[in-house]
């Protein structure tokens, strides 16, 4: 955990510890299948924990050159022939000239979750970030919501990541609870996110109780966590639950400029469960810089079938599997090879999961 106070994250760590309960010991003992781009793949073990697989898990790699239906709205993105890595030919794209252009995802129903979301994108190298407050000249890109999660009624609670342009952070807010907590993340993001380069954003949100401060949330950026806090208020006074209202750039100021500024959107996913498998670089959870998300296929407590995102993984190269159960738990990284037939592996790195 990173910008808060010694106090909040000794809270935090203390109610993340009672919030996940303890540890199952899950573990992944074989995979079967060839790990290869649209391949089933089979991965048994013990403890994963059960979900149900429904209409409010959306995936999208654009990949058939068109939005996943189930989208509320791609609002004003188009899918455009850009490749994230050799295995796509498709990505979303929006060129924000000015305030009219926002480009986001909004998808699932009012839902008591926890969520998940991700996300990768890339800035244009004609990107220009906004350094000024509103109704200034360079307000343009300047306060960016990039991700917000509101229920689809009137409740004026919702939560949100937004950039502060003029101090080059990260804001994330609790707007419309009284009891809000307030935090900066992501210092110095407009060099962090230099444009041409792709970065990967991943999301978990889970509401509070109403009047109760339980409610969870975790960002990571392209694989570190930036952000973390178990011990929000999310539902003070509305009892609405929220889902994910903005996945991707939303532009709320604007200026009379007209230069252009083109960003790219691709592999956007958003379940109602933080149960989910990813591909990663590394042997724990929190050491990998590069990660992939898995669509699911199905979930028992003993076996998960995906189909297989190789994403930018290159063939011959080392990975770890990863199972996260529902209430954020992380298996131990089981170690595969990108393109190679497995069969009854031996079980992976033993010990508890990671946190």
């Amino acid at each position: 955990m990173r910008h808060m106070s010694i106090l909040a994250r000794v809270l935090g760590s203390s109610l993340l510890l009672a919030y996940a309960g303890p540890s199952l010991g899950q573990t992944i003992s074989s995979v079967s299948g060839q790990l290869a781009q649209g391949n089933a793949v089979a991965i048994t073990g013990l403890n994963f924990g059960t979900r149900d697989i429904n209409n409010n898990l959306i995936y999208d790699g654009m990949e058939s050159g068109s939005f996943n239906p189930r989208w509320t709205s791609p609002r004003a993105l188009t899918v455009d022939s850009e490749s994230r890595h050799a295995r796509s030919q498709y990505a979303a794209h929006i060129d924000f000239k000015n305030y009219a252009e926002n480009g986001f995802f909004t998808g699932g129903a009012n839902d008591p979750g926890p969520w998940f979301c991700q996300y990768w994108f890339k800035l244009g190298d004609n990107w220009t970030w906004g350094t000024t407050g509103s109704d200034q000249l360079g307000a343009n890109l300047s306060n960016i919501k990039m991700f917000r999660m509101w229920e689809s009624g009137s409740s004026v609670e919702n939560f949100y990541i937004a950039s502060f342009g003029w101090e080059d952070v990260m804001f994330i807010s609790n707007s419309g609870v009284d009891a809000q907590e307030k935090f900066y993340a992501a210092n110095g993001y407009q060099t962090k996110w230099a444009p041409g380069s792709w970065h990967l954003f991943q999301f978990e949100f889970k509401d509070s109780s109403l009047g109760v401060a339980d409610g969870a949330f975790r960002w990571w950026i392209d694989g570190e966590l930036e952000f973390e806090d178990t011990h929000m208020m999310t539902r003070e006074d509305e009892a609405p639950y929220k889902r994910p209202y903005i996945l991707g750039f939303f532009n709320s100021w604007g200026d009379n400029s007209t230069d252009s500024n083109d960003f790219w959107l691709d592999d956007a996913y958003i379940d109602d469960s933080w149960a989910r498998v990813e591909l990663g670089n590394a042997s724990s959870y929190e050491s990998c810089t590069h990660r992939e998300i898995q669509p699911l296929v199905d979930w028992s407590a003993t076996q998960v079938r995906v189909t297989l995102n190789q994403g930018s993984f290159n063939a011959g190269e080392a990975a770890y599997l990863f199972v996260v159960g529902p209430t954020g738990q992380r298996s131990p990284g089981f170690p595969v090879t990108i393109g190679g037939t497995v069969e009854n592996n031996a079980p992976g790195q033993p010990g508890k999961p990671q946190f």
